[in-house]
């Protein structure tokens, strides 16, 4: 995917191992308090809706490798642009996680709407990694 001006990517360090961030994302209740309900998978190839703030979200995983990587297909179903997702997690030399989230293309048709709809995407995607993932530990 290429890094762009449509492109949101937020990158935090988190105090736990990656196995042990994995479970946000492979234990359902942990993904809806972090990300959104809905059931978060694990398994390519599955599809899943999540609800966020109002917004209903069909998702597919695309690639999965435990305590690694998740990539999703990711569409608001009001008529939102197709995009990606993923979420690579990097063991640190502290023995934590590096946690970077690539979202894109966050694509509207107005140079004014776009930097909003980025702005809020960035806010809400840096606010829930480090407060949220914690649980996890």
């Amino acid at each position: 995917m290429t890094h762009d001006a449509n492109t949101v990517v937020v990158e935090t360090d988190i105090a736990a191992p990656p196995e042990t961030v994995w479970r946000a994302f492979s234990e359902p209740e942990l993904a809806a308090d972090w990300l959104a309900p809905g059931g978060l998978s694990t398994e390519p190839g599955e599809r899943f809706t999540l609800e966020d703030a109002g917004r209903k979200i069909d998702c597919e995983v695309l690639e999965a490798d435990p305590a690694r990587r998740l990539r999703l297909g990711w569409r608001e179903i009001d008529g939102g642009v197709a995009s990606e997702v993923s979420f690579d997690l990097t063991l640190t030399p502290a023995g934590g996680t590096r946690l970077r989230v690539v979202h894109g293309p966050v694509v509207v048709s107005l140079a004014c709407a776009r930097t909003r709809a980025r702005n809020a995407a960035i806010a809400s995607w840096a606010g829930r990694p480090v407060a949220l993932l914690r649980r996890a530990a």
